[in-house]
């Protein structure tokens, strides 16, 4: 339970963070190709990073950090599909 608690926490923090570079990239015309890349690549080091210190160090299940991982990434599915069914 703990396990599928943390790992949705951080999925959702990630997703934050990934939206927010979006915003920035999308509003401001003068962002460098370079900078956007080395931004996302950090972000995406921190990411496994923090995960690996949580399945290492911590008392979690890998199974269930994995399944809360991807509860919202399998919520936006779920309503995709529901959504595609009403207008059907």
């Amino acid at each position: 339970m703990v396990s599928g608690i943390a790992g949705f926490f951080i999925s959702l923090l990630n997703t934050l963070v990934l939206v927010r570079l979006v915003k920035k990239i999308l509003s401001d015309g003068q962002c460098s190709r370079w900078g956007v890349g080395f931004t996302f690549f950090l972000k995406e080091l921190l990411l496994i990073i923090i995960t690996a210190l949580i399945i290492l160090k911590s008392n979690v299940s890998p199974v269930g950090f994995i399944l809360g991982f991807s509860l919202p990434f399998l919520g936006v599915i779920a309503y995709g599909i529901i959504d595609g069914l009403k207008s059907y």
